[in-house]
C-alpha cells in the first residue's frame, strides 16, 4: 500500500499544503499533514483502497489558538452563527448578505490581528464552529438555548451584559437555561423559559449595574439580522424591543403590534427609573430598526402626472411616533446591513470623527421659469457655508446656469452674501433669511444665479470673483471615490435629480433644460460609486431611500434619504432644522427626528382623528405632509458629527405659574410684494400665497395642566401682491382666490416620554384676502399653567473671570426632595453636578463653579422622587481667554538654593511659577500656573511625571523594566501598566471614555513639556535646568 491508493480530509476538506506519508512497516503507515486553520472539535477522516478492500476511519481532536484582541468575526446568515459571534466585543459582519467588496474595505480599515469565520469565507482567517466559540474566548458562564428565537435573542443580551457565552449543548456547569433542561443537564441549573422571567433578568442587570436607557434595538426574530442584536447592545446599551412578526399580517397590523410593542417598552422603563438622564435635557430616545418592515401610508400628495411612487408611500414615522400623536417620540434608524454597525466603530476613533471633509453636489433640479424658488442649488449653498462656520472642510460642485460669469452684475448676490459673514457671529437660524422664498422671487434671474455658482471662499478670502467648480461625472466621482488620505471625503451631500440607482447630472450641449434631467454620459450609477471607508450620505434625490434603492447597497455607515417623490420646495425648508441640529453636536437621527417635527407644527381638529399639518388640515400643503413620511435614515441614530455649537433656551415663569412670548415682524414691501426677513417656516401650497411662518416652543413639567393660552396681536391691512408659489412638473396650475390661511395663529401640545410636553405656538405672518393683506406687526402669547415641580428662572452671575454662579430658582406644590442636575458642556466634554435638595414652595438654590477658558452651554434639569420633572433650560456663555504671557517681561522673584550636593532655583510672577531642585544625582521640577501643573521627578532609576489640567491628573512612572499610568478624573480612574511586553488595565467609569481621556490628557501635557523646553531654551524661562 501507498499514498497513491489513499485519502485523508479534516472536516471534509482536503489538507492544503504538502501531505507526507510513511510507511512504518508492519502495517502501520502515518500520515503528515499540515495544520489547517481551524479551531475546535476536529475530525479526520482516512479511507484506503488495500488489493481491492476498502477501509475508513475516523479520528478526532481539539486545537485551539492564541489570538491577540484586536479581532473581527465573519459569519454566513445563519441566525445561530451570527448570535453566538454577536456576543463578544469584535465587529461582525455577514457574507452573502453584505456586499463583498463593502467586507474587504471593513478588513483594510479595521486591520484586525485575526480573522474568525464560522463560514466558509476566511479571508486568510481561522475557520471556526460556533458551538466552540465559548471555547476559544472562555467567559464568566454560559447559557443554554434553544430553537426559540426570541428567548435566544434575550440571552444574547444578556450573556453581553454579563461577559457569558450561549451554546445548544446542554452543560452541566451552565449559568442558566432558556427552556427546561433538567433531563439533559446534571445537576441543578437556573431555568428562565419566558421571555417576562428573561426579561425581569435583564431589568434585574440593569439596576445592578446601574445602567439607564436612551436607546432601543427594534428588531424582527423572523429576520437573521436580529442576531446582531448584541452588537448594539454593547454598542449602544440599547434595550431589546423584540417582535415576532408574521408574514400573514397585513402591513397596518404590522405597524400597530409593532408601535404598541415600542410603547409598552418605553412605559416599563418610565416606570422603572431606567429613563437615561440625558433625556431630561436631550429629550433624545433612540430607535435602531433591523428586520421591521417599512410602514405603508396612502399618499397624501398623489401626483396628477409621472406618479412614481405610487398610491402609497413607505416611511418609518409611525414607529418614532409610539403615542400616536403625530409628533416624532423617538430618533430612528434602520440598519439595512451588518457593515453599517461594524463601521459605528471606525467611524468613533478620533482620526476619523475629526475629519469631517464635507462634498456637496448641487443642482437646480428644475426647469429655468423655477429658479427663483428654493431648490437644491439653495441647498448646497446653505450647507457649505452653515458646515464652513463650524469647522468642516468643504468642497461644492454646481450645476452651471450663468453662462457669461465675468460680465453679469453680481451686486445684488454681492450685498446678499456678506450677509455670510455675519454668519460667524450669528447662528444657522439665519440660513432662513438667505432662504427667503419671498426674496428671491424679487431678484432678477442672474443675481440668483451668482448667489448659488460664485465660489465665495474664494471671494472672501482672496477679493477674487470665480465660479465653483463644475459639476460633472468625472469631478464627482474623483472627489467622492477618494480614500487613504487627509483630502478624501467622508460626509456627502447630494441636492439633485436621480431615482433608485443613478444621479443624473445635466449634461453639457443640452439646448433645454429639462425636467427631469436626461440621461447621457454624465449619467452616474450607483455601480460608480466605490466607497472605502465609512461614509455619511445625505441623498435629497427622488426614492433615494427607497426598499429598492441600489444606493442602500453603497451605504457602509449612513443614509439620510427619499422614500417617494420629493418636491423641492418643501425638501429645501426642512433642511434649516437639520443644519440646526447637526451643528448643535445633535446626532443625525435627532436631526432627521426634527426635520419630521417641523412639518407637524397643528393643532387637533374635531373633524380628523389625528393632529397633522395645520395646512394640510386647511386643505393644502400635502406636499409637506409627504416630505414628512417620506425622509428616512438608514444607519445609526445616535451618530453625531459633533460640530461645536450650542443653541440657549431659557424663559422665566412668574410665581403663579405663567409666562408671555413677544415677537415682532421684521418686513420690507418691495415692488409691492410683502417680504417678511426672519421667518422660522413657510407655508408653501401650490397655486397659494406663499406664508411666511413663526413657530415658538415650551417644554412645561410634567403632569402640567395648561389653564389658559392667548394672544394679543397688533396689525394692519395693505394693498400687496400675493406671492403664488407655481406648480412643479406633477400638478396643473390653478387660479387662486378667496382668505389664506383661515388662521393666523394655533397651537398644540406634543408628548415626551417623561411625561413633560412641548407647547407648540404657530403663527403665520400675512394673511391675504385677494389683493388686500393683513401684516402681524407684534405678537404677544400669555401662557398659564399649574405644575407640581417648576424652574422659574436659571441666570448666570460672573464672581470673576472663571468662576461663575449659577442661580435656579424652583418652585414647588409641597415639601418635597428634588434632585437638581446641572449638565455642563465644553468642546468635547460634558461634565454633571448632581445636588438633593429640599423644597417648598419657592427655593432659591446657588452653584458655583470654576470654569475653563471656551464656549459653554450649561443646562439645568431637576426631578422628584416620584418621577416628575422639569426643564431643561440653558445658558449658553464664553470664558474669554486671559493673556497669559504678557508682551513685556515681568518683574520676577528669583531664588537660589545651594549646599552640598544640592542646587535648586525658583522664579516666579503673577502668571506662573518654576522651580527645580537637583540633589545627588535626583532633581525634582515644577511648573504651574492658573490653568495647570507639572512635576517631573528623575532619579537614576526611574522617571515620574506628574501634570494636573482641568479636573484631570495623570500620573506617569516608569524605569527600565515597566511603565505605569494612572488617569484620575470626574469620570472614574483609569489604570495601566506594561511589563515585559505584558500589558495590564483596571478602571473605575467606562473603560473606553477613560482610555480617550488619558490620551488627550497625555498629549497636552507633552505639549506642555515641549513648550517648556522651548522656553528655557530660549531663555525666556532663565534657569540653569533642562528637562
Amino acid at each position: 500500500m501507498d499514498n497513491t491508493n489513499s485519502s485523508i480530509f479534516v472536516e471534509g476538506e482536503a489538507p492544503t499544503g504538502d501531505i507526507y506519508w510513511t510507511d512504518y512497516g508492519g502495517g502501520r503507515y502515518a500520515w503528515i499533514i499540515e495544520k489547517p486553520k481551524l479551531v475546535g472539535n476536529l475530525s479526520i477522516s482516512v479511507t484506503v483502497n488495500y488489493d481491492g478492500i476498502l477501509g475508513s476511519g475516523i479520528g478526532h481532536f481539539y486545537t485551539k489558538t492564541r489570538h491577540r484582541e484586536h479581532l473581527m468575526m465573519i459569519t454566513d446568515n445563519n441566525f445561530d452563527d451570527i448570535l453566538f459571534s454577536s456576543i463578544l466585543e469584535y465587529p461582525v459582519l455577514i457574507y452573502g448578505v453584505d456586499d463583498f467588496d463593502q467586507i474587504q474595505y471593513f478588513v483594510d480599515n479595521y486591520d484586525p490581528n485575526e480573522i474568525f469565520s464560522t463560514s466558509d469565507v476566511r479571508l486568510g482567517g481561522y475557520g471556526i464552529k460556533r458551538e466552540f466559540i465559548k471555547d476559544q474566548w472562555p467567559g464568566s458562564g454560559v447559557i443554554v438555548i434553544d430553537d426559540n428565537r426570541t428567548k435566544s435573542l434575550w440571552a444574547g443580551a444578556i450573556a453581553t451584559l454579563m461577559n457569558m457565552r450561549l451554546t445548544r449543548e446542554p452543560t452541566p456547569d451552565a449559568w442558566f437555561c432558556t427552556f427546561d433542561c433538567s433531563s439533559t443537564v446534571n445537576g441543578s441549573v437556573d431555568v428562565y423559559d419566558t421571555e417576562e422571567e428573561l426579561m425581569q433578568y435583564y431589568f434585574s442587570l440593569l439596576r445592578s449595574t446601574r445602567q439607564k436607557i436612551n436607546y432601543l434595538a427594534l428588531v424582527n426574530v423572523r429576520d437573521n439580522r436580529s442576531a446582531l442584536l448584541p452588537q448594539l447592545v454593547r454598542l449602544r446599551g440599547a434595550f431589546p424591543v423584540i417582535v415576532d412578526i408574521n408574514p400573514g399580517w397585513s402591513n397596518e397590523k404590522t405597524v400597530n403590534e409593532t408601535r404598541k410593542r415600542i410603547k409598552e417598552t418605553i412605559d416599563i422603563l418610565q416606570s422603572r427609573g431606567l429613563l437615561s438622564d440625558d433625556y431630561l435635557f436631550d429629550n433624545t430616545m433612540f430607535l435602531g430598526i433591523i428586520g421591521v418592515p417599512l410602514g405603508l401610508v396612502e399618499d397624501p400628495a398623489d401626483e396628477y402626472f409621472n406618479d412614481k411612487d405610487g398610491d402609497y408611500i413607505e416611511t418609518d414615522v409611525f414607529y418614532g411616533d409610539s403615542d400616536g400623536d403625530g409628533y416624532q417620540d423617538l430618533a430612528v434608524g434602520r440598519f439595512f446591513n451588518s457593515i453599517q454597525i461594524a463601521n459605528i466603530r471606525i467611524w468613533n476613533r478620533k482620526e476619523v470623527k475629526d475629519k469631517k471633509n464635507v462634498l456637496i453636489a448641487a443642482e437646480y433640479r428644475s426647469p429655468s421659469y423655477l429658479d427663483l424658488l428654493p431648490n437644491g442649488m439653495d441647498e448646497g449653498l446653505i450647507t457649505d457655508w452653515s458646515l464652513r462656520l463650524f469647522g468642516f472642510k468643504v468642497k461644492r460642485l454646481t450645476e452651471q446656469r450663468l453662462t457669461d460669469f465675468m460680465t453679469v452684475n453680481k451686486d445684488k448676490a454681492i450685498d446678499e452674501a456678506w450677509t455670510w459673514k455675519e454668519l460667524e457671529h450669528l447662528f444657522v437660524q439665519q440660513l432662513l433669511k438667505i432662504l427667503s422664498v419671498q426674496k428671491h422671487i424679487n431678484w432678477a434671474l442672474t443675481a440668483k444665479y451668482a448667489l448659488v455658482e460664485t465660489d465665495w471662499e474664494k471671494f472672501f478670502e482672496m477679493l477674487r470673483i470665480g465660479q465653483l467648480d463644475k459639476l460633472t461625472k468625472e469631478n464627482l466621482l474623483e472627489y467622492l471615490n477618494r480614500h487613504g488620505t487627509a483630502y478624501d471625503y467622508n460626509i456627502f451631500f447630494y441636492f439633485g435629480v436621480g431615482d433608485t440607482d443613478k444621479l443624473l447630472i445635466h449634461p453639457d450641449g443640452a439646448s433645454t433644460i429639462s425636467d427631469p434631467y436626461p440621461e447621457s454620459d454624465q449619467t452616474t450609477y450607483h455601480n460608480d460609486l466605490d466607497f472605502h471607508e465609512p461614509k455619511i450620505l445625505f441623498l435629497e434625490h427622488t426614492m433615494s431611500a427607497h426598499s429598492s434603492s441600489k444606493f442602500l447597497k453603497k451605504t457602509n455607515l449612513v443614509l439620510v434619504g427619499e422614500t417617494g417623490i420629493i418636491h423641492q420646495v418643501n425638501s429645501a425648508l426642512t433642511l434649516a432644522p437639520f443644519i440646526q441640529q447637526i451643528v448643535s453636536k445633535k446626532s443625525i437621527g435627532k436631526a432627521v427626528e426634527e426635520m419630521h417635527d417641523i412639518l407637524i407644527f397643528g393643532e387637533r381638529h374635531e373633524e380628523v382623528q389625528n393632529r397633522i399639518t395645520f395646512s394640510a388640515v386647511e386643505g393644502g400643503m400635502k406636499n409637506a405632509l409627504k416630505e414628512h413620511y417620506t425622509r428616512i435614515l438608514y444607519g445609526d441614530p445616535a451618530l453625531s458629527l459633533e460640530a461645536p455649537g450650542y443653541v440657549e433656551s431659557n424663559w422665566i415663569i412668574s410665581p403663579g405659574g405663567a409666562t408671555q412670548i413677544k415677537t415682532k415682524t421684521n418686513y420690507t414691501i418691495e415692488n409691492n410684494t410683502i417680504v417678511v426677513n426672519n421667518a422660522d417656516d413657510y407655508i408653501l401650497e401650490y397655486n397659494k400665497p406663499i406664508i411666511p411662518l413663526y413657530h415658538k416652543r415650551i417644554i412645561l413639567p410634567t403632569n402640567t395642566t395648561i389653564d389658559d393660552v392667548s394672544w394679543n396681536i397688533i396689525s394692519h391691512a395693505v394693498n400687496a401682491t400675493p406671492q403664488i408659489l407655481e406648480p412643479d412638473k406633477y400638478y396643473q396650475k390653478e387660479n387662486f382666490t378667496g382668505v389664506y390661511p383661515n388662521q393666523t395663529i394655533w397651537n398644540d401640545t406634543k408628548q415626551l416620554i417623561d411625561g413633560r410636553q412641548v407647547l407648540l405656538i404657530t403663527v403665520a405672518v400675512i394673511q391675504y384676502n385677494g389683493s388686500q393683506a393683513t401684516i402681524i406687526d407684534d405678537i404677544n402669547v400669555s401662557v398659564s399653567y399649574h405644575a407640581p415641580i417648576d424652574i422659574l428662572s436659571f441666570n448666570i452671575t460672573n464672581i470673576s473671570r472663571t468662576e461663575k454662579e449659577f442661580i435656579v430658582n424652583i418652585k414647588s406644590n409641597r415639601n418635597q426632595t428634588v434632585n437638581l442636575t446641572l449638565r455642563l458642556e465644553t468642546n468635547d466634554t460634558v461634565e454633571y453636578i448632581n445636588k438633593t435638595i429640599q423644597v417648598s414652595g419657592i427655593h432659591k438654590e446657588r452653584i458655583r463653579k470654576n470654569m475653563t477658558e471656551g464656549t459653554w452651554k450649561v443646562s439645568v434639569g431637576i426631578k422628584t422622587d416620584n418621577a416628575e420633572r422639569a426643564g431643561p433650560r440653558s445658558i449658553v456663555f464664553t470664558v474669554e481667554e486671559k493673556e497669559h504671557w504678557p508682551k513685556q517681561k515681568l518683574p520676577t522673584e528669583y531664588k537660589k538654593r545651594y549646599g552640598p550636593g544640592l542646587l535648586g532655583e525658583e522664579l516666579k510672577n503673577p502668571f506662573e511659577t518654576v522651580r527645580y531642585v537637583i540633589k545627588d544625582a535626583s532633581s525634582v521640577f515644577e511648573y504651574w500656573n492658573n490653568i495647570e501643573y507639572l512635576k517631573i521627578k528623575k532619579s537614576p532609576e526611574s522617571v515620574q511625571r506628574i501634570f494636573v489640567v482641568d479636573d484631570a491628573m495623570i500620573d506617569v512612572f516608569e524605569n527600565s523594566s515597566e511603565q505605569q499610568t494612572v488617569l484620575i478624573c470626574p469620570k472614574g480612574k483609569l489604570w495601566t501598566r506594561m511589563y515585559n511586553g505584558t500589558i495590564e488595565e483596571s478602571f473605575v467609569g467606562r473603560g473606553t471614555e477613560l482610555e480617550k481621556i488619558m490620551t488627550e490628557v497625555l498629549d497636552q501635557m507633552q505639549q506642555e513639556i515641549t513648550k517648556i523646553r522651548e522656553r528655557i531654551k530660549s531663555k525666556d524661562i532663565d534657569i540653569d535646568y533642562q528637562i
